[in-house]
């Protein structure tokens, strides 16, 4: 019926958030952080994601926390243009 072949071809969330994950585990670059995977917790179904530590803190705070922040606009611009 079409109900049956609707439900398989349209993602649900969950599996959106696991081909997604899937994706971003096999992405390499040495300007991007690397993912390790993800998941879902069994008591909340709450979903996480398994990335590298960052010594630097956050993109943010690397981008925006005024005297410290370490990238000037000409190396963000270079870095913007290798991704």
């Amino acid at each position: 019926t079409l109900g049956n072949v609707v439900s398989t071809i349209v993602d649900t969330p969950e599996t959106d958030f696991a081909k997604e994950c899937s994706t971003l585990v096999q992405v390499k670059h040495p300007n991007l952080l690397k993912y390790y995977g993800c998941g879902t917790t069994k008591t909340s179904g709450s979903r996480f994601i398994v990335t590298e530590f960052m010594s630097q803190g956050s993109l943010k705070s690397v981008l925006h926390d005024g005297e410290t922040a370490l990238l000037t606009w000409r190396l963000r611009l270079s870095i913007a243009t290798q991704v």
